[in-house]
């Protein structure tokens, strides 16, 4: 799987705890609904956030609504709705 379908939205680049949202340390807008992540090449296993890693995409196995890569997991639930969209250190 390429990852040439993001439209770097970057709403896969946040962090659930319980019913808070936090956004990766290391992304940045760039424009209106683009972002840009500081770290890209080097970002899958990186803490974004105290107790949780960057993930592939592919891996969240949840749905962002927008993403392209929703299409991959019509089934799965939305990302809002999970408490934990990025896999936890611990």
């Amino acid at each position: 799987m390429t990852e040439d379908i993001c439209i770097r939205c970057g709403k896969c680049c946040y962090c659930y705890v319980g019913a808070k949202k936090f956004k990766c340390r290391f992304l940045i807008k760039v424009g209106k609904d683009k972002y840009h992540c500081r770290i890209y090449a080097n970002r899958l296993g990186t803490e974004v956030h105290k107790g949780f890693v960057c993930n592939h995409r592919m891996n969240s196995k949840v749905r962002y609504g927008g993403c392209p890569y929703d299409k991959f997991f019509l089934d799965a639930p939305m990302a809002d709705s999970v408490p934990e969209v990025v896999q936890s250190l611990n």
